[in-house]
């Protein structure tokens, strides 16, 4: 049975990479089990194998719920980001070199 009502809400990108590290494969097992239709397991499952399994029923029905939007849209903001972050650091690095980029390719 789940336990899913009492379940803590995932909701960003960390919280969902903390699941993993905590409960190595179960997020993947819960997958595969939700996107195949598995039964419930007779034993308490992990918060990892849980939120897995909500992601498998919804690339299987085609269905999401908030949380799942929220953590795609965190991680999304993290990846802008990072991307951002790293083109900064590069356009100094070249420019600390004494390189030239080409017009298109410097920030404005």
């Amino acid at each position: 049975m789940s336990n899913e009502q009492n379940r803590e809400r995932i909701t960003t990108f960390a919280q969902v990479e903390q699941l993993d590290r905590d409960h190595p494969g179960d997020m993947v097992k819960g997958y595969l089990d939700g996107f195949k239709g598995a039964p419930w397991p007779e034993t308490d499952p992990s918060p990892a194998y849980e939120h897995g399994r909500r992601n498998g029923v919804s690339d299987r029905t085609g269905e999401s719920d908030e949380d799942q939007g929220a953590i795609a849209r965190d991680y999304v903001r993290r990846s802008r980001a990072s991307l951002k972050a790293g083109k900064e650091t590069a356009t100094k690095a070249a420019k600390a070199r004494g390189y030239r980029l080409h017009p298109r390719l410097a920030p404005p």
